[in-house]
């Protein structure tokens, strides 16, 4: 069984941080952001919104 990980916030300063850091663990990150938040499309690839 795979473990994903749910970042809430992931768009945010704090987030982001840690979607970062999860990726460069080899993680499977899924972020949870607010619908039409335009900072979304700053984070990294490999996150799964």
């Amino acid at each position: 069984m795979t473990v994903k990980y749910l970042v809430t916030g992931a768009a945010g300063s704090l987030g982001s941080s840690i979607v970062r850091s999860l990726l460069a663990q080899g993680k499977d990150v899924r972020g949870l952001v607010l619908p039409g938040d335009p900072t979304a499309k700053y984070l990294p690839e490999g996150v799964e919104l």
